[in-house]
């Protein structure tokens, strides 16, 4: 960057890291020249206490990008490393080095470890995105302090800078005109919104839910980073775009108008900042709750004689508050303690708002975060006697939650058969071909990738392209999804995890089924649209459903999750829906 850009830094007190600019490969008639100009930058930046960090190289291929010939290799790009450090380090002795910036062949034989994470957009990439909000980080080495390099969502342009800058044939006529992103160049919002959210109906809806999700991410994976004491450094990527419809996971448009992901990157970056962490977002009536709370600290000065106080309020009106004394540790962040929350009673579908803040020792606020839980009336005890052929503890467990009385063998007249594996329906296959073809519901629970043969019908479960999702759609018109909402099968939590992780695994094909859920599958070069996740299908007097989103792992914690299976298992004979 210019001298004056740094100039404007120092006085600002904004903490910079330069980089050298290069990308992925180095070519081997280079080495010595990267060198040079490694001590060129360290002379360029050495003056100016706002940079406080270099990097060489930004997400290196492995295995030279398949062109050994032409690029190095990571044993000499390790050497380069070395001979660059060296040539900083005479520039300036105390200079704190990243080599890499997103280290797609990791580890660096020294230095700062890096890595970049769009687990909120390219799914599970680095890490899945409920591990990370529980805590978790890519492997490092023990002990080590790591970086975040780049992170965030794509989240559209406005309509405004659409119509100022866009072609003709890319811009929408209306906010309410049909449009999909897919005429934009080089945009991702079509191929991967199938992973996180449903299709809008036009341009309004898009730029919406598309900026929504962008902010979701911003805020859950920002608070995450500021929460791990071991995370140094990291920058969303990008703070803002150059272009119109250029990188569109920045946070402020061409025209320096923010998008409500850059607010919530803000409030989430305050000097002093509060954090409320809940891995649950759906939660039973009168059920205990745990939020933890955090506070993040910058300043370089421990916060004396500051305080808590908390509510908990229903639909908007408080129903429980609290005060405790706060530990605000100089230049770290902490752990407060957990919040055991009881939720009230409910009767309907509601909002429970978790509110906290901080205050200093004169009782004045320094900040505060509130989230939002949906609380759900408890489900209603049905007499259901599911046969669960080979069943064991694990597989009949889970079923109890909904309560269901589940046995092992069939006892007189069979309405409905979940069957936890394949193995043990072709072990039974002939008496539960008949229990359907007679009347009776039969629920596969997640299959495997294969080609099955259930009765007389034929299905083929693929695994699902870019990998697990933490999202499948209900806009499928199915009656079995009458009246859930468009984020009810979304970040469900596992119990037996203690956070969030992905529902599906695997997509399905095959015709004649009706479906009941559905998710995208496609790849980076394979086009991308809608298939089925759950399906059921008609046979004799009875019903074949396939499920391959998880719940036997999620309906304890997760109320749409054990609604919708006793939707399921109810099969065409009930249709169970809430407001």
């Amino acid at each position: 960057m210019h001298r004056e850009v740094y100039e404007m830094c120092d006085r600002l007190g904004l903490l910079l890291q330069t980089d050298m600019p290069m990308f992925a490969t180095v070519r081997r008639n280079q080495l010595l020249e990267v060198v040079r100009q490694c001590s060129r930058m360290e002379r360029h930046v050495r003056a100016h206490p706002s940079n406080i960090l270099v990097s060489f190289i930004n997400e290196p291929r492995p295995a030279a990008a398949a062109k050994p010939h032409r690029f190095l290799l990571r044993h000499e790009m390790e050497r380069m490393f070395s001979m660059g450090s060296e040539a900083v380090r005479q520039e300036n002795p105390d200079r704190v080095i990243k080599c890499v910036d997103g280290d797609y062949d990791p580890p660096a034989p020294s230095g700062m470890p890096d890595n970049h994470c769009y687990c909120g957009w390219y799914i599970g990439h680095g890490i899945d995105l409920g591990a990370l909000e529980a805590g978790g980080w890519l492997p490092v080495k023990p002990g080590w302090h790591f970086g975040c390099g780049e992170f965030g969502a794509e989240g559209l342009d406005s309509y405004g800078v659409m119509k100022k800058y866009y072609p003709r044939d890319w811009q929408p006529p209306s906010l309410k005109s049909a449009w999909t992103p897919q005429v934009l160049a080089e945009s991702q919002s079509w191929n991967f919104h199938f992973l996180w959210y449903d299709t809008p109906k036009d341009a309004g809806g898009w730029i919406e839910v598309s900026q929504r999700h962008q902010e979701w991410i911003t805020r859950l994976m920002t608070e995450a980073y500021r929460r791990h004491s071991w995370m140094n450094t990291f920058a969303i990527h990008l703070f803002i775009d150059a272009w119109p419809c250029g990188w569109m996971k920045a946070i402020m448009d061409v025209d320096r108008v923010p998008k409500k992901a850059w607010f919530a990157y803000r409030d989430a970056l305050s000097p002093t900042a509060v954090s409320l962490r809940c891995s649950r977002t759906q939660v039973w009536s009168e059920e205990v709750v745990p939020v933890e709370l955090w506070v993040s600290h910058d300043p370089a000065e421990k916060l004396v004689g500051a305080s808590w106080v908390y509510e908990v309020k229903l639909n908007g009106k408080g129903v429980a508050h609290g005060r405790a004394p706060a530990k605000v540790p100089a230049c770290r962040s902490l752990g407060q303690g957990i919040l055991p929350i009881r939720m009230p009673a409910v009767e309907k579908v509601s909002v429970v708002q978790v509110g906290a803040t901080l205050l200093d020792a004169s009782g004045k606020p320094i900040h505060d975060r509130t989230i939002e839980l949906r609380i759900f009336p408890r489900l209603g005890r049905r007499e259901v006697l599911p046969w669960v052929p080979g069943g064991s503890a694990k597989t009949i467990g889970w079923l109890g939650e909904l309560g269901a009385k589940a046995t092992a063998r069939p006892k007189g007249e069979v309405s409905l058969i979940v069957i936890s594996n394949w193995a043990t329906y072709e072990k039974s296959r002939a008496e539960i071909d008949a229990a359907v073809r007679g009347g009776a519901v039969a629920l596969f629970m997640p299959l495997p990738p294969g080609v099955y043969r259930l009765g007389e019908q034929e299905i083929t479960v693929r695994v699902a392209g870019m990998g697990p999702r933490h999202f499948v759609s209900g806009a499928t018109g199915h009656p079995w999804v009458e009246g859930f909402g468009p984020e009810d099968f979304k970040f469900w939590h596992f119990a037996s995890l203690g956070h969030s992780s992905p529902i599906l695994m695997t997509v399905l094909e095959g015709r004649g089924w009706n479906t009941v859920l559905r998710s995208g599958d496609g790849g980076w070069l394979r086009p991308w649209d809608y298939v089925p996740v759950v399906v059921e299908r008609a046979e004799g007097k009875g019903r074949w459903v396939v499920c391959q989103v998880e719940l036997a792992s999620t309906v304890e914690t997760n109320p749409t999750a054990a609604r919708f299976a006793q939707n399921l298992m109810a099969g065409k004979n009930l249709f169970i829906s809430h407001a």
